[in-house]
């Protein structure tokens, strides 16, 4: 099992936020194709593919050290995902 740096299972469709100081998602392709080199792996070694917010669309993501990453991130830059008020709808 995979942590980010704050100790939480790095899991598809985790909200991280990188060492390039960008928020984005796991992407859980990566999780479901059994590969090798995937999570679960013989050979994985601890790089995510993470989808950043600063990117839509990426359906390919990059790679980040998973214990570099922090599913908190810095007080001073909030999810901007997680600060969205709730629609009443």
């Amino acid at each position: 099992m995979w942590k980010t740096d704050d100790g939480v299972e790095i899991t598809p469709g985790l909200r991280v936020f990188t060492n390039d100081w960008e928020w984005g998602t796991v992407l859980s392709e990566q999780f479901t194709r059994g590969g090798s080199c995937d999570p679960g792996g013989k050979y994985f070694d601890g790089w995510f593919r993470v989808a950043l917010d600063t990117n839509p669309g990426d359906t390919r993501g990059g790679l980040y050290n998973g214990e570099r990453m922090s599913a908190s991130g810095p007080p001073e830059k909030p999810d901007p995902i997680a600060a969205r008020p709730l629609s009443s709808d």
